[in-house]
């Protein structure tokens, strides 16, 4: 599997999975898409993503697997709406995340990116 090369360090990448689930938790409509009372595993398995995507260790793929985040996105309705929330928490959270603006500016167009190849609902 070839990797990214490595934008951030690994524990920004995991503090940043970490206030994004805050953020999250906070969202009444984001909030009611996780079954889980306790978001820290939704936020454990996006802090390993975030890390092996970005070149770092393959904790992700060794606990969970292939990443294949179309597949694991796809049983769920995403609309724009939804994209644009998700996208609002993530900005805030990447805001605040202590990443340098360069490194910050390309997590930014991935997310986007990311996020828009998610929408499945018109």
């Amino acid at each position: 599997m070839t990797q990214a090369p490595r934008l951030a360090p690994e524990e920004l990448l995991m503090a940043l999975a970490d206030r994004f689930y805050a953020e999250v938790s906070a969202d009444e409509v984001l909030r009611a898409l996780y079954p889980d009372e306790d978001l820290t595993d939704a936020a454990r398995h996006l802090g390993w993503f975030l890390v092996q995507a970005r070149g770092g260790p393959l904790t992700y793929f060794d606990r969970r697997g292939h990443p294949s985040l179309r597949a694991r996105h796809v049983p769920f309705p995403i609309t724009g709406g939804l994209r644009d929330r998700w996208l609002r928490h993530m900005r805030t959270a990447l805001d605040g995340s202590g990443i340098d603006d360069g490194e910050r500016a390309k997590l930014w167009r991935w997310f986007v990116a990311s996020a828009d190849a998610l929408v499945n609902v018109p």
